[in-house]
């Protein structure tokens, strides 16, 4: 298989993981009460998107052995720039919640 094969099957299964995620969010069933009300969602969105991050690095591992300026080489940074951008503002989001 060569890498531009990987690099192109690897974005579409990582887009399935990350928007999959998203989707299924807002399709899970919410149970419990009070402060536990709906942890099970979040579970499967952080489930989701840690696997699209995995996805994401071995992506960039793959369009690293193609050749210079290629299409394909800069399509397999996009999934781990999302990454990156998911993360900060998860980390921005956090430190802006805590109290003083």
């Amino acid at each position: 298989m060569s890498n531009t094969l990987r690099v192109q099957l690897g974005l579409v299964v990582w887009l399935i993981l990350f928007l999959g995620s998203l989707y299924w969010r807002f399709q899970g069933d919410v149970s419990g009460d009070g402060f536990h009300r709906g942890m099970e969602r979040a579970m499967i969105v952080l489930s989701g998107q840690v696997m699209a991050a995995g996805l994401a690095v071995q992506i960039v591992l793959w369009s690293r052995r193609l050749g210079q300026g290629t299409f394909w080489r800069r399509a397999g940074q996009v999934p781990a720039v999302v990454t990156l951008l998911i993360l900060a503002v998860g980390i921005w989001a956090f430190w802006r919640a805590q109290p003083g």
